[in-house]
């Protein structure tokens, strides 16, 4: 299926990070030339910068990442558990491409969304087999038509000379090179945060996500700073 794909993505979420393997996850993306979008769980598994990235998806996500899934020929779903707030309607998400789902939970497989190929494995050890496996087909056309739409669509900074918080954030980003752990409690500025901070690595952007835990935060930011005290 990977092979006879022309318009593929890579839709990656928290089962990355928890399998420590986003290093494996761009190894498959760069051999098969391959654009990534990631949920709010999956925030720094992915260089935020490159080429390939097209931010988060979902109902905040960009609009590039929510188009290129329901265009694409073929989903593949890593380590995610296509949530409501990613999939809006579940019924109208992915109507056309088919998707394969990896996930070492058996339980999540064809639980909110039926999938074509549901996979139960360790997602560390599928992806070493998949990019010994998977043989690239040209994908120059796709990823030049989602590169427009990333130009055409970027995130709102509000009104020009003004200081919005999504300024804020993307300057912060900036000065930190998205290396700092930023910890967030929840509600707009967390939606803010997941737009704006360019994490750049697993692990260092701490948010309740699904559990929705207002107030989170604080002692998030505490226990992070007892762990990594630089």
């Amino acid at each position: 299926m990977i092979n006879e794909s022309e318009r593929p993505v890579i839709y990656a979420g928290g089962g990355i990070v928890s399998a420590n393997c986003s290093r494996k996850l761009e190894l498959l993306a760069r051999k098969l030339r391959c654009p990534v979008t990631t949920t709010l769980m999956g925030q720094g598994i992915f260089p935020p910068t490159d080429a390939l990235y097209l931010d988060t998806i979902g109902m905040h996500g960009s609009m590039c990442a929510n188009v290129a899934v329901n265009e694409a020929d073929l989903v593949l779903a890593l380590g995610v558990r296509f949530d409501d707030r990613v999939t809006g309607n579940v019924d109208q998400f992915i109507t056309d491409g088919r998707i394969i789902h990896i996930d070492i939970d058996r339980n999540e497989l064809n639980k909110n969304k039926t999938v074509t190929l549901p996979i139960c494995a360790d997602i560390a050890l599928a992806l070493e087999q998949l990019v010994e496996g998977v043989t690239p087909r040209p994908t120059a056309q796709w990823l030049d038509y989602l590169s427009i739409l990333k130009r055409q669509f970027p995130y709102e900074l509000g009104r020009d000379g003004v200081i919005t918080p999504q300024r804020a954030i993307r300057l912060l980003s900036k000065l930190t090179n998205g290396e700092a752990i930023v910890s967030l409690g929840v509600g707009q500025h967390q939606m803010w945060a997941m737009q704006h901070y360019a994490s750049a690595r697993p692990r260092s952007f701490l948010s309740s996500s699904g559990f929705g835990t207002m107030g989170y935060g604080l002692p998030a930011g505490i226990g992070a700073k007892i762990a990594q005290p630089g």
